[in-house]
């Protein structure tokens, strides 16, 4: 199985000192990015993107509504359409929206979610990605 890494670009940053140690928490987060890019999680949308005409902030400017939107869809089941895996995305949607900054992640929980999903569409999770040259066994 590959790794998963789950980025938010719009807040990543260092969360650990040189000795180690959790960094106190900002209070607040500037924005950063492009609005259609910028937080709250639309690295998990793309592919529903192009299966519906566009993303649903795809021609607003403001910020503010854009991030409302893209809190209104992760909430939308409906947005999933007919997709077989909806549950077990929405269960990891769910999971990683209710992380706090000092929670650790049960990164077994969405593993399980992701190898679920992957045996639901029949695709091999050992496969190589797209861009990577196929392995040699």
């Amino acid at each position: 199985m590959h790794t998963v890494y789950i980025l938010d670009f719009g807040i990543a940053r260092k969360y650990t000192n040189h000795k180690g140690e959790l960094k106190t928490r900002r209070a607040e987060v500037r924005f950063k990015g492009t609005v259609g890019e910028g937080r709250c999680g639309v690295v998990v949308l793309p592919a529903i993107g192009s299966h519906r005409q566009g993303l649903p902030w795809k021609k607003i400017d403001d910020k503010n509504i854009v991030q409302g939107r893209k809190e209104e869809a992760r909430k939308d089941k409906d947005l999933y359409g007919t997709l077989k895996c909806k549950n077990d995305y929405q269960k990891i949607l769910t999971y990683i929206d209710r992380l706090e900054y000092t929670d650790h992640v049960d990164y077994q929980f969405i593993y399980e979610k992701l190898k679920r999903i992957a045996a639901q569409q029949s695709i091999n999770i050992d496969d190589p990605y797209d861009f990577e040259p196929p392995s040699k066994k």
